[in-house]
């Protein structure tokens, strides 16, 4: 039996563990399992663990509540403010299909939230049907604009945000194993096998290049055992976004 010095365990000691634990607040995961970026052909693949931490804690170990972000109210945004993004389904050349649903995963900067939208039909939906699906999740505010492509090789679906969303990840997904009552978000029309090449989804000019998304707004000091921001004199708001009238 091995006695694994401190910050290893595993049958040989063959893996680090997650600080404290997590604290209660979040998963230990392999190095491979957060980032989707990750060769799962890594040396260090199954041997790094990292916490993966609930919605609204930070942290190497998840210990710190996060605090709100906002845009420094003392500084000025450039113009045409908000996200962008571009939503691609690519199919095997000459197969569109008639049939096929996806959905959104789009995480929220401010608490790092995930929310998942309803099933969006590559097939039927119309541009404004996707526009309610993003806009009902209730990260989303408002749709300047948008489009949808469609063709024999790939769907292109593109989206211009007319205030910052406080984007942390957008993802498209389209895995069929949810197809049973219960489950969510439920396809009913899964995609036929061979068709689906692939699917990404892209933020072509994100908010927070053009406005701060910046703890407490930089504007207040954050208190990580709570959560709260303790605004700076002549500033208040959740996240102290908002500057006092001088008089």
């Amino acid at each position: 039996m091995c006695g694994c010095l401190e910050g290893y365990e595993g049958s040989a000691c063959q893996r680090s563990v997650c600080p404290g634990g997590c604290s209660g607040h979040g998963v230990c995961r392999y190095v491979e399992e957060l980032s989707s970026q990750y060769s799962d052909s890594n040396w260090d693949t199954n041997k790094i663990q990292g916490c993966d931490c609930d919605a609204g804690f930070s942290g190497l170990d998840c210990g710190a509540r996060l605090c709100p972000i906002g845009d420094d109210p003392m500084t000025v945004p450039t113009s045409g403010l908000g996200d962008e993004w571009v939503v691609t389904v690519n199919f095997t050349s000459g197969q569109a299909p008639t049939q096929g649903e996806i959905h959104l995963d789009i995480g929220s900067l401010e608490d790092h939230s995930t929310v998942s939208t309803r099933p969006i039909n590559l097939v039927t939906n119309t541009k404004e049907e996707i526009e309610k699906t993003i806009l009902d999740t209730g990260l989303v505010k408002s749709i300047a604009s948008s489009s949808v492509t469609t063709g024999a090789s790939a769907f292109v679906y593109h989206f211009r945000l007319s205030e910052p969303l406080r984007l942390r990840n957008i993802r498209v997904r389209w895995e069929d194993d949810c197809t049973v009552a219960g489950c969510q978000p439920r396809k009913l029309a899964p995609l036929p096998a061979g068709i689906l090449k692939g699917a990404s989804a892209a933020v072509v000019s994100a908010a927070e290049a053009k406005a701060e998304s910046a703890r407490c707004s930089n504007r207040g000091t954050c208190d990580g055992s709570s959560g709260q921001c303790t605004c700076y004199e002549g500033f208040y708001g959740r996240a102290c976004q908002f500057q006092t009238v001088l008089i």
